[in-house]
């Protein structure tokens, strides 16, 4: 099967960018994919020798790449305030990509702060950081948050707001459903407020590495015959998944191109979950003014950090 071509997308010249998670994963293939439009990427991430290698790597491909890297464990508030202030330090932010993640299986037990590591990392880490960031945001600035299918027919129990009385995937897809909630509540208030950021949403379907290219240290190396290195195991997968490159290629458009309040995701596929950028409506909680208000104030609560989002001067 083809696989399908990226988007013409207009170049974004010296427009600086952060990526959390940019080191690895769907996270790499955006940073190489934005830097490559010219813009200057900021990679955020936990592990620093990651970083570097992601930062060669995407130099060997594009040797006038402007890109760097700061430290951000996103389940540490401390952390999130460390890497804010060495973000906004070397100056002005045009766009956030709130790409980094992580799923029930991956990380058990507490954030460093004692929150529930899903949510405390997906929610409470990126919420902490771009209020924190806010201040910096250039007048036109773009945050994208990276949705998932997986929040449709999940709901928000602010009685249990980290899902700690839930199943493991419940638990992220309510993780994902507050994520989406607050962006649609941030473009809410953007609109109010009269301001011109974007608040933007964007998911991938269902992208899998054992699709990507090769990147040496990075992606596509650890395939093994039997599982992600065999052709006939693409081939089945390639009909319902997009690589996480083309996952990335989702992020980037609604990065580049999208519009204020959009959500982004997949074409088609047999399962609605892979194929090129294209807009969706969104349903349900995540539209819902009241959901979004009580998510916000209870975010600012157990972070201890206040996003007010308020007309400029």
């Amino acid at each position: 099967m083809t696989r399908p071509a990226p988007l013409d997308l207009p170049r974004i010249d010296g427009r600086r960018i952060v990526v959390t998670g940019g080191a690895a994963g769907m996270g790499y293939f955006v940073s190489e994919r934005l830097a490559g439009l010219g813009a200057r990427v900021t990679i955020a991430a936990r592990n620093a020798e990651r970083a570097e290698r992601a930062v060669a790597s995407i130099r060997a491909i594009q040797p006038d790449a402007a890109i760097g890297f700061v430290r951000l464990d996103l389940a540490s508030l401390a952390s999130a305030r460390d890497a804010a202030s060495a973000i906004a330090d070397a100056g002005p932010v045009d766009g956030l990509v709130a790409n980094a993640g992580v799923l029930p299986w991956e990380r058990a037990g507490d954030t460093e702060d004692g929150f529930e590591a899903v949510f405390g990392t997906n929610q409470l880490g990126h919420f902490a950081l771009a209020a924190r960031l806010w201040p910096s945001f250039t007048s036109d600035a773009v945050l994208v948050a990276l949705g998932s299918v997986t929040h449709r027919g999940q709901r928000l129990d602010f009685a249990d707001l980290e899902s700690r009385e839930v199943n493991r995937a419940r638990r992220y897809g309510r993780s994902k459903l507050a994520v989406m909630t607050t962006a649609v509540e941030l473009s809410r208030r953007i609109r109010s407020a009269g301001l011109e950021q974007r608040s933007v949403i964007a998911h991938p379907g269902y992208a899998s590495g054992a699709l990507d290219p090769v990147r040496p240290g990075i992606a596509g190396e650890r395939r093994s015959a039997a599982t992600l290195g065999n052709a006939a195991f693409r081939g089945i997968i390639r009909g319902w998944a997009n690589s996480k490159q083309e996952g990335a290629e989702i992020i980037a458009a609604a990065t580049v191109v999208g519009t204020d309040g959009e959500c982004w995701g997949p074409e088609g596929g047999a399962l609605g979950l892979k194929g090129r950028p294209r807009t969706e409506p969104l349903a349900g909680v995540v539209l819902d003014p009241e959901a979004g208000r009580r998510l916000w104030a209870a975010s600012e609560e157990l972070t201890g950090v206040e996003w007010a989002v308020s007309p400029r001067r």
